[in-house]
């Protein structure tokens, strides 16, 4: 726009801006566009969720039978999420050093988190990537195992974050973010 020509012309001191006025280029944009945007489908994203799972699954199972993990406590992994461990007590130590969110700690025995992991391993969600199977998976072990740190405070879980490895496997006390 050019004052004095397509628009009414300004006094040099005034503040005052023209807006122009383009029709109803919204309204006709999207009536002639409706069948382009559609609203996303609740129940196609639950079900490649699931085939996500089956696959994620799957890979994990053959990974068991191949040996490329092991369904097993490595107990000096474990010892790091186990209360009042010297291994857990350095992770604190630096962690409150450093500024860091403190770990979260088990309260279980290691044979005990031993027993719970081989009796719930693949019963839980398994957390992928692009890769696929990302070797940890999210167990509800439907007791408390301990207590993660959330928000500035220590809150009791039954939930526990599995981390596979070929060495052996070992369970971090977890807290979902969505709940």
């Amino acid at each position: 726009m050019v004052p004095g020509i397509n628009a009414p012309p300004m006094h040099p001191w005034c503040r005052s801006t023209t807006v122009p006025n383009v029709g109803n280029w919204r309204d006709q944009f999207f009536k002639e566009s409706k069948s382009k945007y559609k609203v996303e489908d609740k129940e196609k994203h639950t079900s490649q969720y699931e085939k996500s799972q089956d696959k994620a699954k799957k890979e994990m199972i053959q990974m068991i039978n191949d040996g490329r993990i092991k369904v097993e406590l490595n107990v000096e992994k474990q010892n790091r999420h186990s209360l009042n461990n010297k291994l857990y007590l350095e992770n604190k130590k630096f962690a409150l050093k450093n500024n860091e969110k403190l770990p979260s700690y088990t309260i279980l025995s290691n044979n005990e988190l031993n027993r719970l992991l081989k009796i719930s391993s693949t019963t839980g969600k398994i957390l992928v990537n692009k890769g696929g199977f990302s070797r940890k998976e999210i167990i509800d072990f439907e007791k408390i195992i301990g207590k993660a740190f959330v928000e500035g405070k220590y809150i009791e879980t039954s939930f526990g974050k599995v981390h596979y490895s070929k060495t052996g496997s070992h369970i971090v006390p977890f807290i979902s973010k969505e709940n």
